[in-house]
Formats: structure tokens, C-alpha cells, sequence
């Protein structure tokens, strides 16, 4: 479970199976299949975040129990997860059609199977994930800060859930661009460029704050990481 800033999917689990890698389902199981083969397949129901909020989903740390029994939930889908050869495949299914998208980058795995990562999984494990959504043609570039922020029960609409409980930022478009533009420049020993770069990424962060879309602590500091870097690249110049 993910929940997080506004931008996030934060879904419940009704149901789930793990299956074994290469146990496709349907006609022709075993001859030669045009798709990855699923290896996960899960229940969920989307989380209607435009209303009131439990308390427990947030500000979920120092518990662990949760209850979030009380959200408000959207049309029940299947998702489906296979790995691929450069990311992993996700396909999800409603009554009415589904939607298929790969998630691709080095933090694609440890997005959507967060259990293969046992330090992780630990609580107060932390990590930041770069990763490319790629849906309908389409592809959105993805920066990620996860959080182990508690591990427990959580009691769901659908019934209790032992879980590892994680808090992901998710930061798209404009505001992750620039910072990894200003992370390029500052590894690239350019002072020059680099605090140009750096700028552009404080002020786009500063307005991301300023619009409620990063919270202002979490922007301050990405902002203080960047200014130590650049910092220490001007010393090491001059």
C-alpha cells in the first residue's frame, strides 16, 4: 500500500495471489506466449481522496494499527504484474475494459514488488526510485520517495491486512526534470551550469511548495541536498 501526496494511486487490497513465474492462465497454457508471463495478480480498489481522510491514512506513523475502515472506495480491478525484459508489465482489468502500461528504469521492481527488497521492507527503510511510466502512447518520467513508516495491521472495508506499511512521494513532470537536470550538471564538474541548473530546480521547487503539490518540508530538503552538492563542487573548483 502507498499512500501519499495528491498524484499517488492509493489503493486497498481486497484480494490477492501470488503465482508461480511462468503459470499463465487461459487456452494454450504451455505453448508459446506473445506476452510476459504474469507473476502477480492482485485485487485493489482505488481510494477516493477528494473527501475527508482517516486520521490513520494521514499521519500513519508511530502505530501499528490502522484503521481505514471508514474510505470511501472506487470500481474494484484486477491488476496483473509481469516482469519484462526491460521493466515490468502491468495490465489493469475493470467490468468494463482494461488498461495496459510497462513501468521501465532501474526503480520499476522496486515500485511495483516491493517485498523483493527486504532492507526495504524494514522499518524506517528509505529509498529514491527513478522509473518511466510508458501508458496509451504516452510516457511520464517518475521520481519516487519511499518510506517504511510502520508495520502492523491495517483494517480495511474488505477486512484486516498484516502489512509493511509505506509512505510514497511521487513527483512528475517539470519539478523531477529539473532536478535531475541539476544532478547531471553538479556530476558533470561544470560550477557554471551546475548552479544555473540548480537554481531552475530550486525555483520550480519552490512553486511545486507554494502549490500544495510538495509538501514545503519535503522541498526544502531537496533543496538543501542539491545546495550541498553544488557547494561542494564550487569548493572542490575553486
Amino acid at each position: 500500500m502507498h499512500p501519499g501526496k495528491a498524484g499517488v494511486l492509493a489503493c486497498v487490497a481486497l484480494a490477492g495471489a501470488t503465482l508461480a513465474p511462468g503459470s499463465g492462465a487461459g487456452p494454450g497454457a504451455g505453448a508459446p506466449l506473445a506476452a510476459p508471463a504474469v507473476v502477480r495478480q492482485v485485487r485493489l480498489r482505488p481510494v477516493d481522496l477528494s473527501g475527508p481522510l482517516p486520521d490513520d491514512l494521514r499521519s500513519p506513523e508511530g502505530k501499528t494499527r490502522w484503521d481505514l475502515t471508514g474510505l470511501r472506495l472506487g470500481e474494484a480491478f484486477t491488476r496483473s504484474l509481469a516482469d519484462a525484459d526491460d521493466g515490468v508489465a502491468v495490465v489493469d482489468r475493470t467490468e468494463t475494459g482494461q488498461r495496459d502500461r510497462v513501468y521501465t528504469g532501474d526503480g520499476a521492481r522496486a515500485w511495483l514488488f516491493p517485498d523483493r527488497f527486504p532492507d526495504l521492507m524494514k522499518m524506517g527503510g528509505r529509498a529514491e526510485i527513478d522509473l518511466r511510466d510508458e501508458a496509451d502512447g504516452r510516457a511520464d518520467n517518475m521520481h519516487v520517495d519511499i518510506e517504511t513508516v510502520g508495520i502492523g495491521w491495517v483494517h480495511l472495508p474488505s477486512g484486516p491486512r498484516e502489512v509493511v506499511l509505506q509512505r510514497a512521494r511521487v513527483f512528475r513532470g517539470r519539478a523531477r526534470t529539473f532536478i535531475k537536470e541539476a544532478r547531471e550538471k553538479i556530476t558533470d564538474a561544470d560550477p557554471k551550469e551546475a548552479r544555473a541548473a540548480t537554481m531552475q530546480a530550486i525555483s520550480t521547487l519552490d512553486r511545486a511548495a507554494a502549490k500544495g503539490v510538495l509538501h514545503k518540508n519535503n522541498a526544502a530538503r531537496r533543496k538543501s541536498r542539491l545546495m550541498k552538492k553544488l557547494a561542494d563542487l564550487e569548493k572542490q573548483s575553486s
